[in-house]
């Protein structure tokens, strides 16, 4: 069945404790019913309170939707200037279980047009592949979908890894249009149901498409409106129909991959078959840099009551959108060369404990894929372990600020606690 208005009012009571935590709110947007890359709409509150004010209610809908951009040629209607601030949308953490240790993050959204029928999803941030994909709830019996959580399984530490918040369900979807279309270079390959042919994506995980060394999805190709706190954009989306392995993590319902447009592709082999993902076509709609800044937060605990006074949730996280949030760090901002033009991948030096050199080379260096969705953290050869190891015994480690991890890379060296 599809997901009924109770249990969406139960999803989303769900995630209130976690957005009580986190330093920013997700905020609603506006539909966009054009496309341009001159004028735009977006939240103005003003408008509530002098509705009167050019491009007030420029979706029909909501008063607070304004049109943004320069003044309209011929017609000198002074319009304001659209957002170009860094806006912060809130992470949370997933559960713990055999295969996440609370480590990957994950965002609200929603899908879909006009406002008050777009479908409330929750997408896992991963910066190693650059697919939207979201799984629906009315798609019964595909292997693998999680049952939608209720409120007293979202905050059970065990249940919580067990289900799922939100879904995208294709039917019910009135703003969806199938894309790409069939003889298009962004087709993967053909399928054909109840007489018509549609555009199908096949997208694999980790080292293969089945377990126990990967997991997969099978989607419908499509575009749709996605809103992540005041922006709205349409956007590629793969509406999943069948999964194989651990591809679903709890409790999202889906992924948003941050990677380039060189891993969005029909073909991998023909670059003209790879296409902007969604995280790029929502920031290049309002005109944003292509920027993305990430802080984690703190993952969950493995047990209730520890010490260290932690939720069983984690701490939540920020995703900014357009750039890095000054007041969100201190200092400079440093930055390293990436290797590579598809993955994020950069160079390895070496590593070290508390200022010990646990193991460096000085005429070459690993190469390292900065990966948000891998369920683990570092991981490194086994002779770099070992260095890690032989340096630790040398090393006083009683609190998280006597145990520092220092890894080495290309112009800067990090330093991570605990």
């Amino acid at each position: 069945a599809a997901l009924s208005s109770i249990e969406l009012s139960a999803a989303v009571s769900s995630m209130e404790v976690l957005r009580l935590q986190a330093v920013a709110q997700l905020v609603e947007g506006c539909t966009p019913d054009f496309s341009s890359s001159e004028y735009r709409f977006s939240q103005d509150d003003s408008c509530l309170e002098q509705p009167e004010l050019s491009g007030c209610g420029a979706d029909g809908r909501n008063v607070a939707c304004r049109v943004c951009g320069p003044p309209k040629s011929g017609i000198g209607t002074a319009y304001p200037a659209c957002p170009s601030k860094v806006v912060n949308v809130p992470l949370y953490h997933l559960a713990r279980n055999s295969v996440w240790q609370g480590m990957g993050v994950f965002m609200e959204a929603k899908i879909g047009a006009p406002a008050e029928d777009a479908q409330y999803v929750t997408l896992l941030l991963d910066s190693g592949s650059s697919a939207l994909a979201v799984i629906g709830n009315s798609a019964g019996g595909e292997p693998g979908r999680l049952p939608q959580c209720s409120i007293s399984e979202f905050h059970n530490v065990s249940e919580r890894s067990e289900c799922a918040i939100g879904s995208y369900d294709l039917p019910k979807s009135s703003s969806k249009e199938f894309w790409p279309l069939p003889g298009s270079p962004f087709c993967q390959y053909l399928l054909s149901a109840n007489g018509s042919e549609f555009c199908a994506v096949k997208q694999c995980y980790a080292t293969g498409c089945r377990p126990p060394n990967g997991s997969s999805f099978q989607a419908l190709g499509v575009k749709d409106y996605l809103s992540v706190g005041p922006y709205t954009a349409k956007v590629p989306l793969n509406a999943i129909y069948y999964m194989e392995g651990p591809f679903q993590e709890p409790p999202s319902s889906g992924i948003i991959g941050l990677g380039t447009k060189q891993l969005n592709c029909a073909n991998f082999r023909d670059p003209d078959s790879c296409y902007p993902a969604a995280m790029e076509e929502l920031l290049s709609s309002q005109n944003l840099e292509n920027t993305l800044g990430l802080c984690f937060g703190r993952p969950p605990l493995p047990a209730p009551g520890d010490a260290s006074g932690y939720l069983k949730y984690g701490r939540p996280g920020v995703l900014s959108l357009g750039g890095s949030a000054p007041d969100l760090f201190s200092g400079s901002m440093l930055h390293t060369r990436l290797v590579g033009d598809a993955y994020f991948v950069v160079a390895l030096k070496g590593v070290g404990i508390n200022g010990a050199v646990a193991y460096e080379n000085s005429t070459s260096y690993l190469l390292a894929t900065v990966d948000t969705g891998a369920p683990r953290g570092l991981r490194l050869p086994v002779a770099w372990l070992r260095g890690i190891a032989e340096a630790s015994e040398a090393q006083a480690c009683k609190v998280d600020s006597d145990c520092i991890l220092n890894v080495k890379l290309d112009g800067l060296c990090l330093n991570v606690v605990g």
